[in-house]
């Protein structure tokens, strides 16, 4: 039986960008495309896929779709639930990469913005804070009802942090 698959009805993730759908696929997808690389254009002397023993960045999410940043500087496709990365550009190969903590509620909430140019959440960002942006923008926060009012008290708090500072800054200003 054929499945039909919706690109983005999730954050993106290798079997979005790559069509893999194990680890193991992307293995063999990253080999394929590094030899065809290798093949077409030898003389940049491609290396071949490598377990990378140095760190890439925290798993981030970036234009709808889970990514890591290479050492070589290119953003691979990350998979949460692998724990997984794969460069196709110069054949690192992360493994054992933890995503954040609250990575699901994150992906609903950026799930919750429907323009692509909007699903953006750095590592450092809390939940209270993508729930703050999607409710600055009019976007719904993509969680329950329930673990929304529980997470109100937190925005309410980054808010009259906010305010804090901005007065703060007011008073130096007028110094």
């Amino acid at each position: 039986m054929l499945m039909s698959w919706t690109p983005y009805a999730r954050i993106g993730r290798p079997l979005e960008a790559h069509e893999a759908h194990s680890p193991n696929d992307y293995l063999r997808i990253q080999a394929t495309e590094i030899k065809n690389k290798q093949r077409v254009r030898p003389s940049l002397k491609w290396r071949d896929p490598f377990i990378s023993i140095a760190h890439c960045s925290p798993p981030l999410i970036s234009g709808g779709r889970w990514v890591v940043v290479c050492g070589c500087g290119n953003a691979p496709s990350y998979d949460p639930d692998w724990r997984m990365a794969c460069c196709l550009e110069c054949g690192a190969i992360y493994l054992k990469v933890d995503p954040p903590a609250d990575w699901e509620e994150k992906e609903r909430v950026v799930m919750a913005r429907p323009a692509m140019g909007t699903r953006h959440a750095r590592p450092d960002e809390s939940l209270a804070e993508l729930i703050r942006q999607n409710m600055e923008r009019g976007d719904p926060s993509g969680l329950s009802l329930a673990r929304e009012a529980d997470l109100m008290s937190e925005v309410e708090s980054i808010d009259e942090a906010d305010a804090a500072d901005l007065r703060a800054d007011r008073e130096r200003e007028g110094d």
